[in-house]
C-alpha cells in the first residue's frame, strides 16, 4: 500500500514537477523580453497542481510511484508539444489529407502517449536508470531555461538608466480647464496606407477615407510609420522623438523590450498633459504586454480573460482545440470593448488624454466584414506569416472601419468642447514577406508594404499645413505647438527598418519608403 506520506516525500515526485516546470520556463525564456513575470506564476502553480495530483492519482491506482512519475512527465511532455507539432504539420498534405489538423495531431498524440504508457505499466524491468535520465535530461532543460532567464534579468539591470526628458508646462491659450479639448490616440494596429491596399490587396479604401473627410478629418496619404515593429513605433511616436540611442544602451542586437515598454506606459505626451491638467485615460489593448494595462493612467478600461503568455501557452497545449472558441470569443470581446469604451469617454470630466490601442485589423482574424464569428478563424499569431491570409484581413479592415467611423461620431457628438483626434497604424502589413510574421525575405516592396500606414487627424481650429506624407513622430509635435503654445521643432521624417531579432539594428530606409510601389 503506498501511503501519501510517501508519495510526497519520494524523490520521483521531483521528475512530474519538472516535466511541469520545463513547458512553461522554456515558453518564458523564449518570449521573456516581453512578458512580465507577474504573468507566469498563475500557469506555473496550475500546471504543478495539477501535475502532482495526477502523480499522486496513478501512484495509487498502479501502486508503484517510479511508473506514474515517468507516465505523468511523459504526459505532459505529450501535452505540450501538440502546438509545437502543428507548427510543423500545418502546411503538410499527404495523400490528399492535411496532417496539421488538431483532430489527427491528437490521435497520433494519444496513439503514442497510451503504447508508451502501456509499455511502462507493464514492464517487469527495473526502470529507475530510466527515471534517472529523464530526471538528468529535465534538470538540465530547466536549468538552460533559468539561465536563459538569469541572463536577461542581469542584462536588463546593468543597462543604463537615461531620463533625459524635458516636458514643459504649455503657454495657454484658453481661459480655464472647461474649454481644454479632449484628446484621443486611437491605434489601429496593421492598418495599411490606402495605397498599399490598392497595390497589394486590390482594395479600394477610398470610401472610409472619404467619409473622414466628410467629418473634417485630414488624412495624410503618404504617410509612413517611423519604426517597423509596434513597441519601437509607439515608443517614439509617444515621446515625440526617435529612439535610435537605444541600439547603444539596450545592445543592437538585443530583443529586450523593456526599455521601449517603459517609453510607451510612462511617454512623455501623457507626462506634458497630466503636468497641465489632463487625465490620462488608458484603454488596454486585453492582450500584449505593452498596453494590456498602465500604471501611470489615471483610469485604465481593462476586458480580458486570457494575456498574451497564458494564450501562448494554451496554443502549445493540447488543450488549445476544446477551448479555441473561447480563446476567440475572448479576442473578438476585447476589441470590441475597446470601442465601446471609447464611446463612453466622452462623457467622462475633462480634460482627458485617451490613448487606445486596438489589435484591429491586426491579426488574430476573428471578425468578418461585419462584424460577425468567423466559420474558421484564423487566432494563432506565431508559426508561418499569418499576413498571408489577405481576406480575412480585408474583412476585418472594413469591420474595423465600420466600428472606427461609429466611435468618431460617439466622440464628437459627445464631446462638449471639439475634441483632438487621432486615429494612426503603428506600421503596415506584411504579406509580400515570408517565414515566420514575414520578416523572413525583407525586398524594397515589402519595406513599403511595412513601412507606409494610414494616419488621419480631427483637428478643429487648425490652420497650419500638415505634409501628407507626415510620420507619427511629429504629431504631438504639431499638436502641441498649435493648442498649447510650445515651441518644437519638427523633426525630419526618417523612416527605420529592423527585424524582430534584432529590432534595434535600425536600417534607414526613408527613401524606399518614399517610392510608390
Amino acid at each position: 500500500m503506498v501511503h501519501m506520506n510517501t508519495l510526497v516525500k519520494n524523490q520521483h515526485a521531483a521528475l512530474p514537477l519538472l516535466s511541469a516546470l520545463f513547458p512553461i520556463l522554456f515558453l518564458l525564456a523564449q518570449n521573456i523580453e516581453q512578458t512580465a513575470f507577474s504573468r507566469v506564476i498563475v500557469p506555473i502553480i496550475i500546471v504543478l497542481i495539477v501535475s502532482f495530483v495526477l502523480y499522486i492519482v496513478l501512484a495509487l491506482i498502479l501502486r508503484n510511484m517510479g511508473k506514474a512519475a515517468l507516465i505523468v512527465s511523459f504526459f505532459t511532455i505529450v501535452f505540450f508539444s501538440f502546438g509545437h507539432l502543428q507548427s510543423i504539420l500545418e502546411q503538410i498534405v499527404i495523400g490528399g489529407i492535411d496532417v496539421g489538423r488538431d483532430r489527427y495531431i491528437l490521435i497520433g498524440l494519444s496513439v503514442i502517449f497510451f503504447a508508451v504508457s502501456m509499455v511502462i505499466v507493464k514492464t517487469k524491468k527495473d526502470i529507475s536508470r530510466v527515471i534517472r535520465f529523464f530526471m538528468i535530461a529535465l534538470s538540465a532543460l530547466v536549468a538552460m531555461s533559468l539561465i536563459q532567464i538569469a541572463v536577461f534579468v542581469i542584462t536588463v539591470y546593468r543597462i543604463p538608466q537615461s531620463d533625459n526628458r524635458t516636458v514643459p508646462v504649455m503657454s495657454r491659450g484658453v481661459p480655464d480647464d472647461s474649454l481644454l479639448p479632449d484628446i484621443y490616440y486611437i491605434i489601429l494596429d496593421g492598418y495599411a496606407n490606402a495605397r498599399t491596399l490598392e497595390y497589394v490587396y486590390n482594395f479600394d479604401n477610398s470610401e472610409f477615407l472619404a467619409q473622414l473627410g466628410n467629418r473634417g478629418f485630414f488624412v495624410a496619404s503618404k504617410s509612413r510609420s517611423n519604426y517597423a515593429q509596434t513597441h519601437l513605433s509607439l515608443a517614439s511616436s509617444l515621446n515625440m522623438k526617435y529612439i535610435n540611442d537605444l541600439g547603444e544602451r539596450v545592445g543592437a542586437t538585443s530583443e529586450d523590450r523593456t526599455e521601449t515598454y517603459k517609453l510607451i506606459k510612462d511617454n512623455e505626451v501623457s507626462r506634458f498633459l497630466k503636468l497641465n491638467g489632463y487625465r490620462f485615460v488608458h484603454v488596454s489593448s486585453g492582450s500584449t504586454e505593452m498596453t494590456d494595462k498602465n500604471e501611470f493612467a489615471d483610469l485604465d478600461f481593462r476586458s480580458s480573460k486570457f494575456d498574451e503568455f497564458t494564450t501562448t501557452v494554451l496554443e502549445v497545449s493540447a488543450l488549445y482545440p476544446f477551448i479555441r472558441q473561447v480563446i476567440e470569443a475572448d479576442a473578438r470581446k476585447r476589441i470590441l470593448y475597446s470601442f465601446e469604451a471609447l464611446s463612453k469617454i466622452p462623457s467622462l470630466r475633462g480634460p482627458k488624454f485617451v490613448f487606445a490601442h486596438i489589435l484591429i485589423p491586426h491579426p488574430p482574424y476573428v471578425f468578418g466584414p461585419n462584424g460577425e464569428p468567423l466559420e474558421n478563424p484564423q487566432i494563432k499569431i506565431d508559426g508561418d506569416n499569418y499576413w498571408r491570409f489577405k481576406e480575412h484581413y480585408l474583412n476585418q479592415l472594413l469591420f474595423a472601419n465600420k466600428k472606427t467611423l461609429a466611435v468618431v461620431d460617439n466622440i464628437l457628438s459627445g464631446s462638449r468642447v471639439p475634441p483632438i483626434i487621432i486615429l494612426q497604424g503603428d506600421h503596415g502589413t506584411a504579406s509580400t514577406g515570408k517565414g515566420e510574421k514575414g520578416f523572413e525575405d525583407v525586398s524594397e516592396l515589402f519595406i513599403k508594404e511595412r513601412m507606409k500606414i494610414f494616419n488621419a487627424y480631427f483637428l478643429p481650429g487648425y490652420k497650419g499645413i500638415i505634409s501628407r506624407s507626415i510620420t507619427p513622430v511629429n504629431s504631438f509635435r504639431i499638436i502641441f505647438n498649435y493648442y498649447f503654445g510650445t515651441k518644437f521643432e519638427l523633426l525630419p521624417d526618417k523612416i527605420y527598418f529592423s527585424l524582430y531579432s534584432t529590432p534595434y539594428l535600425f536600417r534607414d530606409v526613408t527613401e524606399i519608403a518614399d517610392q510608390d510601389f
